[in-house]
């Protein structure tokens, strides 16, 4: 009887201190939501791009950013950087999001020592920069932030200029310094950029909290991975990678029971880009006519004929169970052709299929596939977090706090903020209600063993006094059950029952270099289902 009281009390008492604990995922922190779409680069309206629309400086210069787990720090290409090769200037301003020309911002600040911020290489690769300063960013018409170190690099080829949102963010600390946010976290949303119209959609970008209306399912979550192979440290292990089709055929182009595939999430990145036996695997598997690899945005990626399309739907499955469909009308793109203006016009005789032979670099989870996967970084916890994304224009702005949380809201339906939070008096109700109720189980309880105890005293006064002379009857231990013995000890199941056998170690090859850093250790590997960090 006791230990069933025991066991309601701590039931009832956790379910109490759960749902407190949940409640420290729908905090009142700011966030700021900026859409994801089409921007124009620079004053000229006929120049668009899909991503994060910025403007730089006073009077703000419109950019185009990517958004880039890789780097601490953001920059931005120069105007007196110009491009080498063949390609034209205004192409490749276009392939940069645009260029920034500090003489024309009455907002900047030069740094007096240039390399007075932390800057992280990535993949070895250290760009040499120069024109370190602080300066004013405009997100949207009405959230401005003052005093954004930036950089400007002095070569390298046309990669887009990039707001840094590495787990060192000197954008994120700048603005969780000013109180516009309280922890340093994001989440996004790509959008979709389909053919038709009906299969397009602005995605977003949250900073201090997440977008609930843009999750559905479960999710899974885990800590960062410092290895070489995955700069962005958002890695997760591939189990299989399969085609769908609407009449229920499926193609399997990588399964391992045995073994899997190192994948690394990264923003800024367009393509899917795949192994070269699984993506040959892929390409084999299409119908229609295969005419070669892509330029620009997608290089290297499959251009296919117009006609007999591939009609299929791609799954990706993490080692942790959780499935990641990415739907044909996020597989089949416009093939959009970049003008040497740096307008754009579409070839109406082909398609572009976002799939890229990664040849001898990592494989990398892109643009393609963060049409159809939600993802929420917490830097303060190294962790991170992704479900299969709902999509949606609605949203639901959570914020979140530092060191904060572990809620669930992947169980959760999507609605109001107002609906989804209990008022003071509503968890006072609830307190009230547990002790209430904890009681009234104890009164029970107490009652029915006093009530046992009588019982077994009124027998004890009608047993006869010679009754010490019979052999004793044995109970189910095969010991006599005599009231005078000493107590047999029991078995505890508490012990040796609540143990569990550990995930066996993935091989070696999976596991996470130790890496020297003179700032931070490498973030944790250990796997965790559930909740949001």
């Amino acid at each position: 009887m006791s230990r069933m009281l025991c066991a309601s009390i701590l039931s009832l008492s956790w379910l109490l201190i759960h749902r407190s604990h949940a409640q420290k995922c729908d905090t009142s922190a700011p966030t700021i939501e900026l859409p994801i779409g089409n921007g124009t680069i620079g004053d000229d309206l006929g120049s668009v791009r899909w991503g994060l629309s910025l403007g730089v400086g006073t009077p703000p210069q419109q950019v185009v950013a990517a958004i880039n787990p890789d780097w601490n720090n953001s920059w931005f290409w120069g105007s007196q950087r110009e491009c080498t090769g063949r390609i034209s200037k205004d192409n490749c301003i276009w392939f940069r999001g645009g260029v920034f020309n500090q003489e024309e911002s009455s907002s900047w600040v030069p740094t007096e020592i240039p390399n007075v911020y932390d800057f992280r290489a990535s993949g070895n690769r250290r760009r040499i920069n120069s024109l370190w300063g602080n300066e004013t960013i405009t997100l949207k018409p009405d959230v401005t932030v003052e005093s954004i170190p930036l950089y400007s690099p002095k070569s390298g080829g046309p990669q887009q200029g990039s707001m840094g949102l590495g787990r060192a963010s000197s954008f994120l600390d700048v603005l969780n310094a000013q109180k516009k946010i309280s922890s340093r976290t994001w989440s996004l949303f790509w959008g979709q950029q389909g053919l038709e119209a009906s299969h397009q959609m602005k995605g977003n970008l949250v900073l201090g909290g997440y977008d609930r209306a843009k999750i559905k399912g479960d999710n899974f979550t885990k800590g960062f991975v410092d290895v070489k192979e995955c700069t962005s440290e958002l890695m997760v292990y591939v189990k299989q990678i399969y085609i769908t089709t609407w009449f229920g055929d499926r193609t399997n182009i990588f399964d391992s029971s045995s073994s899997t595939l190192n994948a690394c999430i990264r923003p800024d990145f367009p393509p899917i880009s795949l192994p070269g036996p699984i993506f040959n695997n892929f390409k084999g598997s299409l119908p229609g006519k295969y005419l070669g690899p892509a330029n620009g945005i997608y290089n290297d990626s499959i251009v296919h004929g117009s006609e007999d399309m591939f009609r299929g739907n791609l799954t990706f499955t993490l080692d942790s169970g959780l499935s990641i469909t990415v739907p044909n009308h996020q597989l089949v793109l416009p093939n959009v052709v970049i003008n040497r203006n740096g307008s754009q016009a579409f070839a109406n005789d082909s398609r572009i299929i976002p799939i890229h032979n990664a040849g001898r670099y990592g494989v990398s989870l892109g643009q393609a596939f963060l049409s159809s996967a939600y993802i929420h970084v917490n830097n303060d916890l190294k962790k991170f977090s992704i479900w299969q994304a709902n999509p949606t224009e609605e949203t639901d702005l959570v914020g979140v706090a530092e060191g904060s949380c572990d809620a669930d809201p992947s169980t959760d339906p999507p609605s109001d903020n107002s609906g989804n939070k209990l008022s003071g008096v509503a968890i006072a109700g609830v307190v009230i209600g547990v002790v209430a109720g904890l009681a009234l189980i104890g009164l029970a309880m107490w009652f029915l063993i006093w009530r046992k105890r009588k019982q077994n005293q009124n027998a004890q006064a009608l047993e006869p006094s010679e009754s010490n002379n019979r052999v004793p009857e044995l109970d189910d231990t095969g010991l006599s059950n005599l009231t005078s013995r000493a107590a047999v000890p029991k078995y505890d199941s508490g012990v040796m029952g609540e143990q569990y056998v550990s995930e066996m170690p993935t091989s070696p090859q999976l596991q996470p270099q130790p890496q020297e850093s003179p700032i931070e250790l490498p973030g944790d590997n250990v796997r965790q289902t559930g909740g949001i960090v």
